[in-house]
């Protein structure tokens, strides 16, 4: 289906392109440069850990003992 779509407006995938640029750039600024909101992405991590992972063992083990953003992070 977008690739239906793009081929008939190729406007639209620049439009889609730049979108996702914009929301990586803004997620890479709560990493780089807004230590305030740090609290809050490490809930949603480890919120979302408790949600898709159901063995506490190997959620305990997947949580990491340092503050995130002290090792390189995948930003995906």
């Amino acid at each position: 289906l977008e690739k239906k779509a793009f081929r008939k407006l190729p406007i639209l995938q620049s439009l889609d392109r730049a979108l996702q640029y914009g929301h990586h750039e803004i997620r890479l600024l709560a990493f780089t440069t807004s230590l305030n909101e740090m609290p809050l992405v490490e809930y949603i991590f480890q919120r979302h850990i408790r949600k898709v992972v159901k063995d506490g063992k190997l959620r305990h083990r997947l949580m990491p003992d340092y503050p995130i953003g002290c090792k390189r992070i995948l930003i995906s």
